[in-house]
């Protein structure tokens, strides 16, 4: 019955237009194909369906799901060649960890103009308006419906430094922006960017800035009084 119901949903994702292969692996696992040689959906159409079947299978199916995309050519007069369908059967074994998340192929469209992955862009925004919340890596990559450890690859390659460590700066951005500009306290400028700990929050002020809070905003006084 479940993948009677993937292979409808997939296919009315797919306007019909792409053939779907799905075959049972186990009592517990399968595997469905989607196969577009003919390049009839462009890019964007591709990345709605693969986020709205993802969506689909984790809230109404109630099933993980380790998606893959950009592995799939060779389909002539409907059906699947057999070097194909030998690499589908042993596709569980050679998922490493089969994770669970949508794993994107690598080659991006941003390499070529020089832009940021739209997805990374996403999730920066998204932390430079949030700098309040304590954002994991593991929030982050569901945010764009992204493996976890495909995420941390990607954000590295695509702004030279970690997620953690964006974060993190960006938290720093924003304490120094309020040390300089208004007259909270340094427990109350800690707090709004998402550190419980006092202490915490100085050590780390200052092993990013070089400066403790309050030799910061005395250092920014200083300036503004002379300039």
């Amino acid at each position: 019955m479940k993948l009677f119901v993937t292979r409808n949903v997939l296919e009315e994702l797919l306007d019909n237009k792409v053939q779907v292969f799905i075959a049972e692996e186990s009592q517990k696992s399968f595997f469905a194909m989607a196969v577009d040689d003919q390049q009839i959906l462009d890019n964007e159409k591709w990345k709605q369906v693969i986020e709205r079947f993802y969506h689909f299978m984790q809230k109404q199916m109630a099933t993980e799901a380790a998606i893959y995309t950009g592995c799939g050519k060779g389909v002539r007069d409907g059906r699947l060649p057999k070097e194909l369908m030998k690499g589908l059967q042993e596709l569980p074994d050679n998922i490493e960890g089969k994770l669970d998340g949508i794993h994107w192929e690598e080659e991006s469209a941003a390499e070529d103009t020089g832009k940021k992955d739209e997805r990374i862009e996403t999730v920066m925004q998204y932390v430079k308006s949030h700098v309040y919340e304590n954002i994991s890596r593991a929030d982050a990559a569901g945010m764009v419906f992204l493996n976890e450890e495909y995420f941390s690859k990607l954000f590295k390659a695509e702004t030279g430094m970690t997620f953690k460590d964006y974060v993190l700066i960006e938290k720093m951005k924003m304490a120094g922006t309020l040390l300089k500009n208004t007259n909270f306290s340094v427990g109350v400028i800690a707090s709004k960017v998402g550190f419980d700990n006092f202490s915490h929050f100085s050590r780390t002020f200052k092993k990013v800035t070089d400066y403790t809070p309050q030799e910061y905003r005395l250092h920014c006084k200083n300036k503004k009084e002379k300039s």
